[in-house]
């Protein structure tokens, strides 16, 4: 299980329970195709990311940068919301890194 406290993004939240608002991922998929049980998976990933990392503005930059990363990797064909979410926190603490 990945807790965002791993991170040190935000206090823990885990990739398995969403609480926060919902937004939208649709916005973010322009032409990318996916079947309705990929978009529901990725849906739920982009939520819970964006709750472990307490963003909840659509319009936030990290908010379109996580999104796009849902995205990419769903298309590497991963299906499971929790792994699409470990493996997106994994990725922005790898920016993170490299930014730091």
């Amino acid at each position: 299980m990945c807790r965002s406290s791993e991170l040190t993004l935000a206090p823990a939240a885990s990739c398995k329970r969403h609480t926060g608002a919902l937004v939208p991922l649709t916005p973010y998929l322009k032409g990318a195709v996916f079947d309705p049980k990929a978009i529901e998976a990725m849906s739920a990933a982009f939520n819970a990311v964006c709750d472990s990392l307490q963003l909840t503005k659509r319009d936030d930059p990290l908010t379109q940068i996580i999104a796009r990363k849902v995205v990419e990797v769903a298309g590497t064909g991963e299906r499971d919301p929790e792994r699409l979410c470990d493996l997106v926190l994994l990725a922005v603490k790898e920016l993170g890194q490299r930014s730091a």
